[in-house]
């Protein structure tokens, strides 16, 4: 019983291993952000079927534009979806009209995350290659494909349930409910 229990840790701290060498490569292949960031505060909050935004009490004035990435702790809450001159309205990942570029997991599959309506708070992944193969708490990382958000800000990780590689959850590395202040990346 004890051997097994030492090969298991032996097979967990291999794992891990390998889980640090490709994020350490992963992450030796970004440069550091030079985005100026912008502290924004949250004025307000929708939380709908429709629409899961919120207004910021900043604006172009203060250099935000419509897809500006949102951070809050290092992490991808959301996205910039207008702007007004002293004011602003975010979306989170969750909206219905929420799509953001990623990578996931160590074998780096690109996908676009998008919000869903019709499970609250509940998110898919669209564009998948047709072999993918997720592990559990396969970590999620933004793309730079579109341009506008800098490539490596975590979003959240992979959950996959038993039996089946197509049954997963993706949880995010927030809670929506926290968010008071916010971090903008402009430029």
């Amino acid at each position: 019983m004890l051997e097994n229990k030492v090969e298991e840790l032996m097979q967990q701290n291999y794992f891990l291993k390998q889980d640090y060498k490709k994020n350490e490569e992963f992450l030796k292949e970004e440069e550091p952000y030079k985005s100026e960031v912008i502290y924004a505060k949250v004025i307000s909050k929708i939380d709908s079927i429709f629409s899961n935004s919120f207004a910021l009490n900043k604006g172009s004035k203060d250099g935000l534009k419509v897809g500006s990435p949102i951070v809050k702790n290092n992490n991808l809450i959301g996205q910039v979806s207008e702007v007004n001159y002293n004011s602003a309205r975010g979306i989170f990942l969750t909206d219905i009209n929420s799509r953001v570029p990623v990578v996931i997991g160590e074998k780096m599959y690109n996908a676009i995350l998008v919000g869903s309506p019709l499970k609250t708070n509940k998110l898919s992944l669209e564009f998948l290659p047709k072999q993918y193969q997720f592990q559990n708490n396969d970590k999620i990382y933004t793309s730079d494909i579109n341009g506008v958000l800098k490539k490596g800000i975590a979003v959240g990780y992979i959950e996959v349930k038993e039996g089946s590689n197509d049954n997963y959850n993706i949880y995010l590395n927030y809670n929506s409910r926290q968010v008071d202040r916010v971090s903008i990346f402009v430029n």
